[in-house]
C-alpha cells in the first residue's frame, strides 16, 4: 500500500521518490524532474564528479548530507499556490 501524502507539504519544496518504486501515493499535479541530469544533480546545481558513478547510475555527492540522491530518483513538487506580484521596488521605494 502506498503511502498518502498531503499536497500540502509539497509547495515550493522537493520530495525525492525513486521512480522504480514509487512510495507514495502524489496528486495528479505535482511536477516530475530527474534529480540527475546530463551529469548535474537537479536539486543543488552541482556537476557529478567522474568518481561518483556506481554500476547502477550516479549519485550526487554534494548534496548527500540533505539525503542520497541517485539517477534513480526524481524530485516531484507542486508550484507555490500563493503567487504574489511586485508592486515596488523596497529598496528605493520606486515602482517597478
Amino acid at each position: 500500500m502506498k503511502k498518502q501524502i498531503s499536497p500540502d507539504l509539497l509547495y515550493g519544496r522537493q520530495l525525492v521518490v525513486n521512480k522504480n518504486y514509487p512510495e507514495y501515493d502524489l496528486p495528479a499535479q505535482v511536477k516530475r524532474e530527474e534529480a540527475i541530469l546530463q551529469g548535474s544533480c537537479q536539486r543543488c546545481g552541482q556537476k557529478i564528479p567522474q568518481w561518483a558513478y556506481l554500476p547502477t547510475g550516479t549519485y550526487c555527492w554534494s548534496c548527500h548530507m540533505l539525503g542520497r540522491l541517485t539517477s534513480n530518483d526524481q524530485l516531484v513538487t507542486l508550484a507555490e499556490c500563493n503567487q504574489f506580484t511586485v508592486t515596488e521596488n523596497f529598496l528605493d521605494g520606486k515602482a517597478v
